[in-house]
């Protein structure tokens, strides 16, 4: 499930899609009603807290779906043309002032956080919409964040630009992501069309940013294998523990004639699991002064 809203420091739990909450939130400590007893709100400032977040979590929880619409938005897929586009618009929006992405992980699941800052001008008042598109090897899909009401300042409490931000598009290994965002009513027909885009680029599953992720541990980015080399005449033993992810696995085994020259591939060899712990022998017809042991999960 995605989710969106405004973005806020601290990363606390943002309010009911009808409040707006200020960049920063001035509660005092204790209870925000009429003044109690020291003593008593010392002994009772845990369990205020608590209900605190159980509230606001609850809120959260009953927001629009497609999404997760917090605060003053709401989100649903929109991989077409928008109908803004029929229509000509006397004014529109500017460009946003900022959008930016990171990888996140949401109940085991990489998705991409983008993030964007409204421009902080007069023209704020025609917004009614920003469109984000996430493209990989040329296919986009979109998502399109209606604001449920006008904005009725340039700004939010404390001079801070409107900021808000999206959880959902699921996130692979390795792979180039173009996100582009714009806002809606969008640039007459022969005007130029302000949009705002940026590229991400995620790394493999040995990075930590995704080796959790529910992803990467089905490819065995938490297997340790603890491989094992023993080297005899013309064989190469090689020991290493087995997986519960596969039953297969290829051994390859590359060679180095010295520390500046290229791996050369002397050797691939294939096993079945039969134990908790995998012991083979592979014949090497070139011997070399130095190798170098891969040992891979086999797809099912």
């Amino acid at each position: 499930r995605e989710e969106g809203g405004i973005n806020r420091p601290g990363k606390r739990p943002a309010a009911a899609p009808s409040q707006a909450l200020p960049e920063k939130l001035n509660r005092p400590p204790g209870s925000p009603g009429r003044r109690q007893q020291r003593s008593r709100r010392a002994r009772s400032e845990g369990r205020m807290r608590a209900a605190i977040w159980v509230l606001l979590g609850t809120a959260l929880s009953s927001c629009h779906s497609e999404g997760e619409a917090q605060q003053s938005m709401l989100c649903s897929i929109e991989n077409g043309p928008s109908d803004e586009l029929k229509t000509w618009h006397s004014l529109t929006p500017s460009d946003l002032d900022d959008i930016s992405a990171r990888i996140v992980e949401k109940e085991g699941t990489s998705q991409l956080n983008i993030t964007w800052t409204i421009s902080a001008d007069a023209s704020i008042t025609t917004l009614t919409a920003t469109k984000l598109c996430v493209s990989t090897y040329g296919h986009p899909t979109c998502i399109r964040c209606d604001y449920t009401k006008p904005f009725e300042s340039q700004t939010r409490h404390g001079s801070q630009k409107w900021q808000f931000y999206y959880v959902g598009f699921p996130v692979e290994e390795n792979t180039i992501y173009f996100i582009e965002g714009f806002n809606l009513p969008p640039a007459n027909p022969y005007e130029d069309p302000p949009s705002k885009c940026i590229n991400l680029t995620s790394p493999g599953c040995e990075d930590d940013t995704l080796k959790y992720s529910k992803m990467c541990i089905e490819k065995g980015s938490l297997w340790d294998p603890n491989i094992t080399v023993c080297k005899m005449g013309s064989e190469i033993e090689v020991n290493f523990t087995a997986s519960t992810l596969s039953p297969t696995y290829t051994i390859l085994i590359y060679g180095y004639e010295n520390e500046d020259s290229d791996p050369t591939l002397q050797a691939v060899f294939h096993t079945k699991k039969n134990d908790t712990r995998i012991s083979e022998k592979i014949p090497v017809n070139t011997p070399s002064s130095k190798n170098y042991i891969e040992v891979r999960l086999n797809d099912e």
